[in-house]
Order: structure tokens, then C-alpha cells, then sequence
């Protein structure tokens, strides 16, 4: 799906500024999620034991729980959240059901951060990530890296019209959730302030 073109005029011509191959992010604020319950659900989760060690360097990676298996601590969240916002998500033909959930929660603190990657696996069709907690100051923002590998080999236009950048940044605040493509590589910047930044990450099955 490409964005309507731009037109720039001159004295004689006019020029369209076509937009190919959008990368879409989607940004939501809700409004109706207890975040503190939620909270005090993925510490309860931590003093229980278990996690696993992913694309995070310190912090707390919790085991990924799974709508086949039972969400558990995580239904309240998906309640009342993914039937609100994916049908209205521009994809032709619409989204009609979620498959499959697949969820996991982080808790980072200062020096703590997750190395570039992807969610790329057999069957896997967005992601997202969605902020319980969020202190204040530089706790780490998520960036994004441009997919199109090929632009790095083209100094002109990587230099002039990407401005020398492949990532862009997206500050967290809580109770923000961000939904994108499962190709889309990203990572957490480190966090620069004392106290846990909690969030929960997860992948969804489409049709």
C-alpha cells in the first residue's frame, strides 16, 4: 500500500514525489488498561522464577506464554485490546481473526538493553510491543532500522535523503502500543536512569 504522492512544483514542470514500499508502524495510546495490575502481574511472574536470556543483555526476559497454551497473567491485556485496533489496520483484505498469540514480558533497569533483531519466524505476521511501566528520564528508547538493505551501497542518497541515519527512535511512554511488521528489525536503546522500564512484547498469527 503506498502513500498518496507529493507534488512539488517548479516554474515548469511539476513533479511527483511517489512514496514506494512503506514500512508501516503502527502507534496506539490506550486508555483503558491497568497498568499497575499489570505490573505487579509481571514482578509476581519474576519472583516465581523461570525467564530466558533473548535479544536482552541484563534485564528480565520472562518465558513466552501462548494463546495455545493459556496467556495467563497476559489475558487481561489482550482483552479488549486486539479486536479494537487490527480490524482498522489498512491491510486488503482486512485482519478477521487472531490465530495465535505468542507473549513475553521485559523488565529493564539502568545499563539494560536488547541487541538488534527481527521476529521473523514460519507463520509469525506482526508484532508489537506495548509499555506497563515507564520511569522517568532516559529509560531506552526502541529503534527501528530501515529494511531496505540495498540503500547502505548508495552514499548519495543514504547521505542527502536519509540523513546519514538507518534507525529512528520512538521515546516510551507508558501505556503506548506500537505494532509492526515481524521483518522489521529493531533494538532497545540502553536505559540511562534508575528504576524498571516493564513492557511486553509479543507476535500474532493473522487471517
Amino acid at each position: 500500500m503506498d502513500l498518496q504522492p507529493d507534488i512539488i512544483k517548479t516554474d515548469r514542470y511539476n513533479i511527483c514525489h511517489q512514496h514506494l514500499f512503506q514500512t508501516p508502524l503502527f502507534e496506539i495510546q490506550t486508555d483503558h488498561i491497568d497498568n499497575e495490575e499489570l505490573s505487579n502481574l509481571i514482578y509476581k511472574m519474576r519472583e516465581d522464577g523461570g525467564g530466558e536470556v533473548k535479544s536482552n543483555y541484563g534485564g528480565w526476559h520472562s518465558e513466552t506464554k501462548s494463546s495455545e497454551t493459556g496467556l495467563d497473567e497476559f489475558e487481561g491485556f489482550f482483552e479488549n485490546t486486539l479486536d479494537k485496533i487490527l480490524p482498522h489496520l489498512p491491510f486488503n483484505p482486512p485482519i478477521q481473526n487472531v490465530i495465535e498469540i505468542g507473549a513475553w514480558a521485559m523488565i529493564n533497569n539502568k545499563g539494560n538493553y536488547n541487541i538488534l533483531h527481527n521476529h521473523i519466524s514460519n507463520n509469525l505476521d506482526l508484532s508489537g510491543v506495548y509499555y506497563v511501566k515507564v520511569p522517568e528520564g532516559d529509560c531506552g528508547s526502541i529503534s527501528f532500522r530501515d529494511p531496505r538493505g540495498s540503500v547502505y551501497g548508495n552514499d548519495f542518497f543514504f547521505d542527502r535523503f536519509c540523513q546519514k541515519d538507518a534507525y529512528r527512535n520512538r521515546f516510551p511512554i507508558e501505556g503506548l502500543l506500537y505494532l509492526f511488521p515481524t521483518f522489521l528489525e529493531h533494538c532497545v536503546l540502553p536505559s540511562q536512569v534508575d528504576g524498571d522500564r516493564i513492557a511486553i512484547s509479543f507476535n500474532l498469527t493473522l487471517s
